[in-house]
């Protein structure tokens, strides 16, 4: 009822990879939801990872449950242009409505953590798993989810679905829909929303990776916000120069421009935290095996800078993020 125009499409694994994935031929969808992966990069999350970045296909996928032994994470979440999603865990209570009303943190023992095998940061996100779900043996019957990955996927794929469906319906937000790289907005949108859980940091427990790696191993960039995504969505879309301090834009540098420059002001900066994403896709070839195209890598680097307009000598650089190995940057400064 919350997308009520909304309809669902559901593919057997195997027949999904040869019918599309194979033939790099994007489903008539504009989300793709996968709730399952393997450990090992192959032709077929390549291939998905093509979908993405030719189609501008929002793809989002379960990075897995974890284990005692730090299981690796899955792929295709682990792939750099699929939206990797970790899940929270609800509280321990016998009480049903508590467990399935209140959540604590996301832990290794039920969401696989980063980095990847490629050292990149996932998951990108984390979400609640713990739902009612029917019984498929009895009629009429619902049982908790449990905390798993294969349940916080399509909460995400629900608000990405609420972000698309409030885009179709007004011609500001167009640009989110791009077949060129739409899929970077959402996921932007997605992560620069979330909200930070307690203990939120960099990659490792140190403070000299701060600056190089974009997200939190366990965390990604917070927990799903729907509300706050939303909010951000239809700010509305804005170019280059004097913007609101709450927007997006999707744009593209060249080899003449390679800067942009937003410029805003925050009237009470005082115990305030702002967050910035940049995100964009790798590319693979549009056949099989779906080879990457390293030679079309872009490195890029966000910064936030102190504006001082009656001096330039009193500008100063607040904080950066400039990872060399993810497709994505994230400040919460």
């Amino acid at each position: 009822g919350i997308a009520p125009k909304a309809h669902a499409d559901i593919y057997e694994f195997w027949h999904f990879l040869t019918e599309y994935v194979y033939t790099n031929t994007p489903p008539d969808a504009d989300i793709i939801s996968i709730s399952c992966g393997s450990q090992f990069q192959d032709w077929w999350t390549t291939g998905i990872e093509s979908l993405a970045s030719n189609y501008g296909k929002t793809i989002i996928a379960g990075i897995g449950n974890g284990s005692e032994f730090s299981d690796p994470v899955l792929y295709p979440a682990a792939s750099s242009n699929v939206i990797g999603v970790g899940v929270v865990d609800s509280i321990v209570s016998d009480n049903w409505q508590l467990k399935l009303d209140n959540f604590t943190l996301p832990h290794s023992q039920h969401s696989s953590t980063g980095p990847t095998e490629q050292n990149t940061c996932k998951p990108d996100i984390v979400a609640p798993g713990n739902f009612l779900i029917a019984d498929a043996n009895t009629a009429d019957l619902y049982n908790p989810a449990g905390d798993w990955s294969s349940y916080a996927t399509p909460a995400v794929a629900g608000v990405a679905a609420l972000l698309i469906q409030q885009a179709k319906q007004n011609p500001t937000y167009d640009l989110a829909l791009s077949t060129e790289a739409g899929n970077c907005v959402i996921k932007a949108l997605l992560l620069n929303s979330a909200t930070k859980l307690p203990f939120w940091h960099k990659g490792q427990l140190t403070k000299d990776d701060d600056h190089v790696i974009p997200l939190d191993y366990t965390q990604g960039a917070g927990m799903l916000n729907a509300e706050k995504a939303y909010q951000t969505l239809i700010a509305g879309p804005f170019l280059p120069g004097d913007v609101n301090s709450i927007g997006w834009d999707l744009n593209f540098l060249d080899t003449k421009v390679n800067e942009k420059s937003y410029y805003f002001t925050i009237a009470n900066p005082s115990e305030n935290f702002l967050a910035a994403t940049l995100s964009w896709n790798r590319y693979y070839e549009n056949k099989y095996p779906f080879s990457r195209l390293s030679q079309y890598d872009t490195d890029l680097r966000i910064e936030l800078w102190a504006i001082d307009p009656n001096n330039a000598e009193n500008d100063y650089m607040l904080d950066y993020c400039d990872s060399n190995t993810d497709n994505l940057e994230h400040l919460y400064s």
